[in-house]
């Protein structure tokens, strides 16, 4: 094959053998990668709250309950604390 060729197809995303390129494999590898580490730092961050006696996570406004919906979402439901007569 000609080298010519070879940059033409490596432009393209395809290699010479028709597989994906380097190049369009590497945003896909790093997307999973990525995620692949947000799911963990946010294990991470409901063991750490999980941890936390109930007085704590008071302060923060949650409940134990609430610890899973707070760190996936970043929000949770503060309408049953607030009719409980919490801030």
């Amino acid at each position: 094959m000609q080298i010519g060729t070879m940059i033409s197809q490596f432009a393209i995303g395809r290699s010479a053998a028709g597989r994906p390129a380097l190049s369009s494999v590497a945003p896909a590898l790093s997307r999973s990668f990525k995620a692949v580490c947000r799911g963990w730092s946010m294990q991470r961050a409901i063991i750490e709250l999980s941890a936390q006696d109930d007085f704590v996570l008071l302060d923060l406004g949650i409940r134990r309950d609430q610890i899973e919906a707070a760190v996936r979402d970043g929000r949770f439901d503060l309408e049953p604390m607030r009719r409980a007569g919490h801030r």
